[in-house]
């Protein structure tokens, strides 16, 4: 397998156009240089109309990523790239996506960790006026491009598409895998929508229009998988949205499969809860320091949410169903005190 990466990246040298069997790869150590081509970082008046860039970050999942990519390059969508931006401490998926042999995929190698750095660098490459973003535990359906870029053709005035994250069918008295139902359609916006949080947007199946994205300056990186705080960045990215003026879309008809479970018996289900809660803590203390007059209610509505949960155990002196969770969701509401934080662009800085 290594002589034949070796001659497929020999292949793919800045003076060889990439043929129609072509995986392009972007290295980390020449960003903005991909084999094949110059790639120029793009701007708004560079995407393509009606063309999509889906982004999947991953890291050392090659299975997962394989099904994900598969399931993808399936759609029934003409106009569509996918960007891959791998995190992986080893070559496997690296391996795995030049053997699709793709003209769609396009390979970004990053040395860091964290889901929202990883789909940030990303962005900076994508072609296409929407962007739809999937996990790599997930697969999505044939027709998942084409029906949400029509549902943003008809809603020109909305910018992000949120649909459901259902599991695959599993043991739910051994397993945990974390969903997201979406009711029923719905157009989310203001104030009435900054209220609902954290309504727990599933970064699966989330579509949005570039341009939306990068005014939004893309994901919270220190919010979500292997960041400080380890999730909620898509809720996260979601509440901005709705602050900067955008409408918000809730589609019951956009539905991904999500295969990553977590088991109970190890403590990964508990662990995977927790890491939640503490992002939950965070994301509203950084709107509270915002001065956002919205955030101080949400946080009061969740926290005695939480602790009615856990009082009636208390006074009957049994073991409180969910005192973990909320204890973490405070711990992570603490931490997040003194973070540094750009107020305008409502982001943490890395500390």
């Amino acid at each position: 397998m290594e002589d034949r990466t070796k001659k497929r990246l020999q292949i793919l040298n800045p003076h060889t156009r990439c043929t129609h069997k072509d995986t392009i790869i972007i290295s980390q150590e020449r960003v903005g240089e991909v084999s094949g081509f110059s790639m120029r970082k793009s701007t708004s008046s560079e995407l393509k109309v009606g063309y999509i860039s889906v982004l999947v970050a991953t890291r050392n999942r090659r299975e997962d990523l394989c099904r994900c990519l598969s399931s993808i390059l399936a759609n029934d969508y003409e106009n569509f790239e996918v960007i891959v931006v791998d995190q992986s401490t080893d070559r496997a998926s690296e391996e795995a996506i030049l053997r699709l042999e793709s003209p769609r995929v396009r390979y970004v190698r990053h040395d860091g960790v964290g889901k929202s750095r990883a789909v940030n660098l990303g962005l900076k490459y994508v072609s296409g006026e929407f962007l739809a973003l999937t996990d790599d535990d997930c697969t999505v359906p044939v027709t998942w491009l084409r029906h949400s870029a029509a549902l943003l053709e008809r809603e020109p005035d909305s910018g992000l598409v949120c649909g459901s994250m259902v599991p695959v069918e599993h043991d739910w008295a051994k397993v945990l895998i974390p969903t997201k139902r979406i009711e029923r359609y719905r157009k989310v916006s203001g104030l009435s929508g900054r209220l609902r949080h954290p309504s727990g947007t599933a970064g699966g199946n989330l579509f949005v229009r570039t341009n939306v994205f990068k005014k939004l300056e893309g994901y919270d990186e220190e919010l979500g998988p292997g960041a400080t705080f380890h999730g909620v960045e898509d809720g996260d990215l979601e509440y901005r949205a709705l602050v900067a003026g955008v409408n918000v879309l809730e589609d019951p008809d956009s539905e991904v499969l999500h295969w990553g479970a977590r088991d109970y018996e190890s403590g990964a289900a508990r662990e995977l809860q927790y890491r939640y809660a503490f992002s939950i803590g965070a994301f509203m203390m950084k709107h509270i320091r915002c001065l956002d007059p919205v955030a101080p209610l949400i946080f009061t509505r969740f926290a005695f949410g939480q602790l009615r949960r856990v009082l009636p155990s208390l006074i009957l002196g049994r073991r409180p169903s969910g005192a973990g969770f909320l204890v973490h969701f405070f711990q992570g509401f603490w931490k997040a005190r003194p973070w540094p934080l750009d107020r305008r662009m409502r982001r943490f800085r890395s500390s």
